[in-house]
């Protein structure tokens, strides 16, 4: 895929849980983690080593009817 060609860690993550949806090869060579093994973790423990979502987390932001576009540097 078009996304495990880039350097940077793409990542989707389910809005309601925080389940991982995907990971793309950056990120997953950054964490050690399968793609199979994906979907079993929330994007805050993953990514931030956070037992609870990140307090910049955008998803209550989100909805059907609208999107975000945007770019950050999470802090780590």
């Amino acid at each position: 895929p078009l996304l495990d060609e880039l350097e940077e860690i793409i990542y989707v993550s389910d809005i309601r849980d925080y389940s991982l949806l995907y990971l793309n090869r950056a990120g997953r060579e950054l964490t050690g983690l399968k793609q199979e093994d994906v979907q079993n973790c929330k994007c805050h423990r993953v990514l931030q080593g956070r037992d609870t979502p990140c307090p910049f987390c955008t998803n209550a932001k989100l909805s059907r009817t609208a999107f975000m576009c945007g770019s950050m540097i999470i802090p780590t």
